[in-house]
């Protein structure tokens, strides 16, 4: 059976997407209450407006990682309509990613280790020139964070598309159950979530239910709570052939 580090059974990653300022006004304090720390995927826009406090973040042990420059996604979605990936090469997609990582090294001193795919969306381009871009992401990160699916053994994680449970509009309750099957099972579980503000963002996780459930997960002592780069660095070197 796979050994996870100081005797858990199980691991389990916060991640957020976007750089949003509620996560930095209540998400890292609760974070930090506790003693646990996250991944925060940044775009440009929301890095800016609290500068000073993502870079305190970092240097406190959160992750800071790579979600592109301007966010591009499916055209069927009416905010990217303008910034669609149909209309994007392999080309222009590097340069979203490679842009993005230059910027985060100007600003912490160092290129990120993860990504996350906006929208979850792992192509460019439109019918035969569709082409994924995962191999663009595998030569750059040591992993990334996908959508939807079940938590893996480590044995089965994909790091180039990691499966990612929603935390969003998410109870206590429904986060704690998931959690407690991934120890049952000796697996990693990543979670995304989006706002962390009180009463019920709309696309996020209420700070309320944030709170109870970082509380559980500190009072665990067979659950390993790390930013998914971490993760990812103990499971790729502590896995048999």
């Amino acid at each position: 059976m796979f050994e996870w580090p100081n005797n858990a059974r199980c691991a389990v990653s916060f991640s957020f997407d976007d750089a949003r300022a509620s996560q930095i006004e209540f998400g890292i304090p609760c974070f930090d209450r506790y003693e646990l720390k996250a991944t925060f995927f940044v775009l440009p826009n929301g890095l800016k407006q609290n500068h000073s406090k993502w870079i305190e973040a970092e240097k406190n042990g959160h992750e800071i990682g790579n979600h592109t420059l301007s966010h591009p996604c499916s055209g069927k979605y009416d905010f990217s309509k303008n910034n669609a990936t149909e209309d994007y090469s392999l080309e222009q997609i590097q340069q979203e990613i490679d842009g993005a990582s230059d910027l985060i090294e100007s600003v912490f001193g160092q290129r990120p280790k993860v990504f996350a795919y906006p929208c979850c969306e792992t192509a460019v381009g439109t019918g035969d020139s569709r082409q994924s871009y995962i191999p663009l992401i595998r030569e750059r990160f040591v992993a990334a964070r996908g959508g939807g699916g079940e938590p893996c053994l480590p044995e089965e994680v994909n790091f180039g598309f990691l499966n990612a449970t929603r935390m969003d509009t998410a109870t206590t309750g429904e986060l704690i159950g998931a959690m407690e099957l991934a120890r049952q099972g000796g697996q990693w579980i990543v979670f995304l979530a989006h706002d962390t503000e009180p009463g019920s963002p709309s696309q996020g996780v209420s700070l309320e239910v944030l709170d109870e459930v970082l509380q559980w997960v500190s009072q665990q002592k067979d659950v390993w709570c790390a930013p998914i780069g971490e993760v990812a660095d103990w499971t790729k070197s502590h896995l048999v052939g």
